[in-house]
């Protein structure tokens, strides 16, 4: 109706509405020359218009805060990739923070990507200033968002890394994720895979390969995960306030790869944990070989230190280096 109010006289009637062109191809993001404002306008035209093909933001140096959340966006997945890169390939240049609002409450998300498949990044900063009061990932795949890709990022948390709630990369229920040539400071998770709990079905294929891990308690854990690689990994410590953790740590895991990390500094707990670690009905063995493990373990009465820890396996066999 217009006017003053509804009425039954539908002749004045005025239905407004907006189009948009689906985006495909290169878009710059950040100052008033670029074709998006900011990170937020850019995720606002994905989810309002979707793509009609791959689909790369080139962002600008700069500081930029928010949260975003890829979710039902029209055309999205197969050869239709989202890329969010960095426009002078310099990580330190462009620095994505979630928020400095106070009091903190819930969770503290940078990225939630939500059944969308080929989603990248490259060449970004990560930086938490505030710990979530509910689990917080910097970036979250979840519900088969299948395909995604880290490379060359940085993980920075500055709140110290002592809340169990403070993931980097966390995976839920998802496939197929490459994580290569990044590095990740002070999360209490660095990455953190969680796959399927039903019998026979895993989290498939993540690749995690040549990133620098600092002051974990957790570096790369996984839970329920079949054929993943964990390869070319520096791993420097725990988190000057743990007194336990590993640097790998899987429980339920079949064909797994675990090959040419080194892992020094503070041990915690020890170098690599591995429990459940048996064939499936598709087979595979779980191979570890070419690591090196050699740091300082925690001195306690009650504290076990391992440099690697099978249990609840069978059919394990140690062979000559």
């Amino acid at each position: 109706a217009n006017g003053l109010g509804a009425d039954q006289n539908t002749g004045n009637d005025t239905l407004t509405f907006n189009l948009c062109t689906s985006l495909t191809g290169s878009y710059t993001v950040g100052g008033s020359l670029a074709d998006f404002a900011d990170i937020s306008a850019a995720v606002a035209a994905l989810r309002n218009c979707g793509v009609a093909g791959p689909t790369t933001f080139l962002i600008n140096d700069g500081t930029y805060y928010g949260s975003y959340n890829l979710t039902g966006i029209v055309g999205a997945g197969g050869t239709n990739s989202i890329n969010f890169v960095s426009a002078s390939s310099i990580p330190g240049g462009v620095v994505l923070i979630q928020d400095t609002v106070t009091p903190v409450s819930g969770a503290r998300h940078h990225f939630v990507v939500n059944g969308i498949q080929n989603v990248s990044f490259n060449g970004l900063t990560f930086r938490r200033t505030l710990d979530g009061t509910a689990l917080s990932a910097v970036v979250l795949f979840e519900n088969a968002a299948d395909f995604g890709t880290i490379t060359n990022c940085v993980f920075d948390d500055q709140t110290g890394g002592g809340y169990f709630n403070n993931y980097g990369i966390r995976i839920n229920n998802s496939n197929y994720t490459t994580i290569i040539g990044n590095v990740f400071t002070n999360f209490y998770y660095s990455i953190y895979v969680n796959g399927p709990t039903t019998n026979s079905t895993y989290a498939e294929g993540i690749n995690v390969t040549a990133n620098q891990f600092t002051g974990y308690r957790y570096a790369v854990y996984y839970l329920n995960t079949r054929n993943p690689i964990i390869s070319g990994n520096q791993f420097n410590g725990l988190n000057s306030s743990s007194t336990f953790g590993y640097g790998v740590d899987i429980s339920r895991g079949s064909a797994v790869t675990i090959s040419d990390n080194n892992i020094s500094g503070k041990l915690g707990s020890g170098g690599i944990y591995l429990f459940n670690m048996n064939p499936d009905s598709l087979g595979g063995e779980n191979r570890v070989y070419n690591n090196v493990i050699a740091g300082v373990a925690d001195a306690s009465t009650t504290l076990i230190n391992y440099a690697i820890y099978f249990g609840g396996s069978f059919s394990a066999t140690a062979t000559n280096p």
